[in-house]
């Protein structure tokens, strides 16, 4: 009896012992698991790096090794939902090395994601469409394909930390989030933001694939790297070479994924004056020059220049790199900005004096620096002297600063005195005040900060 007790007590044993060990757990428990924790404790700042390589094909102007890596640091908060978001993009093109640096601040005004994008000085303001609440989903959600996971029970262990392994594939525009700051900053390099952001936005994404590695905390279910390869690149990227007169084949892409904290991140606050340039940015990228409150900036590339009218002038002409006034005695004063040398200057005077020839009685010409409230000038100021009146032709200009190729300036004509040939005339009366103020009434514009 005693021997048959002890046999039905190990039997009880070793059922119980059954019925309490778990049972594998599946992949798609897993994936819940991980949905919910991530709902429960969103990822508050995270770290995306993307490597790619490719060999651009420029038709008759041959073939180039292209390598790019976009780094995206991003954090999102929760209460209040705001982002910040910052992508340096470091591009080998054919030896040649170069970087940019964007920031990206995400915001909610009338109850929409906007966001606030910063990139060499250039400030844009673009309506993602997105809701906060969609902004806030974003930092609890990873992609997996739920009919296309499987736990790769090979993995068990990430740098130190046991971890349970997902592996899937994911398929069309759930990719489009992933890559598209990376394709807007390879679309800048032949096109202007406008156009990169418009290219990016009209991709077709069905033919791209990605395989993932998800490693997530074994006791937390909580992602903590994340790593995917890219295949059919090719058909994303060409649209974008396209624009520059290239097709590309891409040799390699993958990207991998740090989640870096799960505490909760401080809000998002836009710089001082973020709004008010991105909304002058906006116009000036736009052509018009006009600030409606009587002032005019004018620009070429990043060289912008802020022009107070002189008084009593009135507005002749503008577009985008210059604004023009006219006085009701038919002096003129004109500003543009020029990308180029400053021989181009004294060429302009000397071959409107040229096309004068033998023409007028004298002409005195004289060249001299002048040094105003903010920028230093070079002048070349001429007299030409004509049977009944006196022309002045005045010229001044300003360096702005070099991009390595060539500099701007911001150049001013005055001209004064004229012969309308039916009995009205006027000689040349500026004076050197007069000259003065209208070189100081161009100023650097604070979107050059």
């Amino acid at each position: 009896m005693k021997k048959l007790i002890s046999l039905c007590l190990a039997a009880v044993l070793a059922v119980a012992c059954c019925g309490c060990s778990a049972e594998p757990e599946t992949p798609a428990q897993v994936v819940e698991k991980m949905r919910t924790a991530l709902l429960e404790t969103p990822c508050g700042h995270a770290q995306i790096v993307m490597d790619m390589t490719l060999t651009l094909d420029g038709g008759e102007y041959g073939t180039i090794e292209m390598s790019s890596k976009t780094t995206n640091d991003i954090k999102i908060s929760q209460e209040p939902v705001s982002g910040y978001t910052t992508a340096t993009v470091d591009v080998d093109y054919g030896g040649e090395k170069s970087s940019s640096y964007t920031e990206n601040y995400s915001v909610v005004e009338d109850g929409e994601i906007v966001s606030y994008i910063q990139a060499n000085g250039v400030w844009m303001k673009v309506s993602t469409g997105q809701t906060p609440e969609g902004l806030a989903r974003s930092a609890s959600s990873v992609s997996v394909d739920d009919t296309n996971v499987a736990i790769d029970e090979a993995v068990t262990e990430y740098e130190g930390k046991e971890v349970i392994c997902l592996v899937t594939q994911i398929t069309g525009d759930a990719l489009q989030g992933a890559i598209g700051g990376m394709l807007e900053a390879i679309g800048q390099e032949g096109g202007s933001l406008e156009e990169a952001a418009g290219t990016v936005g009209a991709i077709d994404y069905s033919a791209l694939t990605c395989d993932v590695r998800i490693y997530l905390d074994k006791e937390t279910y909580l992602p903590i790297a994340e790593e995917m390869t890219f295949s059919g690149m090719n058909n994303v990227l060409n649209p974008l070479y396209e624009q520059m007169g290239m097709s590309a084949e891409v040799t390699t892409c993958t990207a991998s994924a740090t989640f870096l904290s799960y505490d909760s991140q401080e809000e998002t606050v836009l710089p001082e004056g973020a709004k008010e340039k991105a909304e002058k940015w906006m116009r000036l990228l736009s052509g018009e020059p006009d600030n409606g409150d009587g002032t005019y900036t004018i620009r070429e590339g990043t060289a912008i220049i802020d022009i107070v009218p002189p008084e009593g002038f009135e507005l002749t002409d503008k577009g985008y790199d210059h604004v023009y006034f006219k006085r009701d005695d038919y002096r003129e004063v004109r500003y543009t900005v020029h990308y180029g040398t400053a021989e181009y200057f004294t060429s302009k005077m000397d071959r409107q004096l040229n096309r004068y020839g033998n023409l007028p009685k004298n002409v005195s010409r004289e060249q001299i620096s002048l040094a105003g409230d903010v920028l230093n000038f070079e002048t070349d100021i001429v007299g030409v002297e004509w049977q009944s009146y006196e022309e002045g032709l005045m010229y001044a200009w300003a360096d702005l600063g070099s991009d390595g190729n060539a500099n701007y300036f911001i150049f001013i004509e005055v001209e004064d005195g004229y012969n309308d040939g039916t009995g009205n005339k006027k000689s040349a009366d500026v004076t050197p005040d007069e000259f003065m103020a209208y070189l100081n009434a161009a100023m650097l514009s604070d979107l050059m900060e």
